[in-house]
């Protein structure tokens, strides 16, 4: 069975500023997005929100969903990563709730992806997502079942995890592909809908 590991992270973005947590794992100060794992019973939405509020002491309902991201730790452990996006008006106190976290940072795009200190590259390629601007309503989400949770074959899985790209691209159809692109793009499609063919079987 496939059981990769589902976590949620957020974005948050006030004015320019970004919002990072700092926590010290093996000695070392490092810095993430407010972020977790998802825990039973509860939405990708509301495990974000959870999150938010045990790292940084904020209460805020993420606006919109960036992306998400399939990572290999370097223990072989695979992750999927949902990524929101938090909007707030200005820079606000923080209190962290969670005692891994040792304090909460207000940085510049520039601090964090020049940092020598992140925990892990999807840091960074978090705040390149949200300056790359895509934004998917919520909606989009509340389909993406979590029997997987509990273990189920891979190809249904990776059908799931195909599903979702394939309905960020068409929400996304505003940006035409160069042509260049164009072929890669309906190679993947193409590899979605077969996958999501073979998982309907299952």
């Amino acid at each position: 069975m496939f059981k990769p590991h589902v976590t949620v992270a957020c974005v948050v973005h006030a004015k320019d500023k970004f919002l990072i947590v700092e926590e010290t794992i093996n000695g070392k100060a490092l810095w993430n997005q407010p972020a977790g794992h998802l825990e039973a019973d509860e939405t990708l939405v509301q495990a974000a929100e959870r999150e938010l509020w045990e790292e940084t002491g904020i209460r805020a309902t993420p606006q919109h969903f960036i992306r998400m991201h399939q990572w290999i730790a370097p223990d072989n452990t695979p992750f999927l990563r949902f990524l929101f996006a938090i909007e707030l008006n200005d820079t606000c106190a923080t209190q962290p709730h969670d005692s891994d976290i040792d304090r909460c940072l207000w940085l510049s795009a520039h601090e964090i992806l020049t940092a020598p200190n992140l925990r892990s590259q999807l840091v960074a390629e978090s705040i390149r997502s949200y300056q790359q601007d895509p934004r998917y309503p919520l909606s989009l989400i509340g389909a993406f079942n979590w029997p997987l949770l509990g273990g189920v074959p891979e190809p249904l899985v990776r059908a799931r995890i195909c599903r979702l790209e394939v309905q960020c691209g068409e929400y996304s159809n505003v940006r035409k592909p160069k042509k260049s692109d164009r072929r890669h793009v309906r190679r993947r499609r193409l590899l979605c809908f077969c996958l999501v063919a073979a998982s309907a079987r299952l």
